[in-house]
């Protein structure tokens, strides 16, 4: 599932930041894809939807690349699963 995983919130990324995939990797900072706070926030309450998790506030303005999506996704998901 991670690599499914990281390849959907990849895609979700580049969509959200009018880019391609292959310009997105687990490095990019949202900030540098053009991605604001406001909108890297809402990107990752559409993750939580369709991953059906919940990932805590507190935990959520810590986000700052696609890896850290990745990674508190799957700390989710691993904490309990569905929201």
């Amino acid at each position: 599932m991670p690599q499914e995983l990281e390849s959907q919130v990849v895609h979700r990324v580049a969509e959200m930041a009018g880019v391609e995939p292959g310009e997105v990797s687990l490095t990019s900072a949202f900030a540098d894809l053009g991605v604001d706070s406001l909108s890297a926030v809402s990107l990752i309450g559409d993750l939580e939807d369709e991953f059906g998790v919940s990932i805590p506030n507190d935990e959520v303005i810590r986000i700052r690349t696609v890896g850290d999506a990745v990674a508190q996704i799957v700390r989710a998901m691993a904490d309990g699963g569905p929201a």
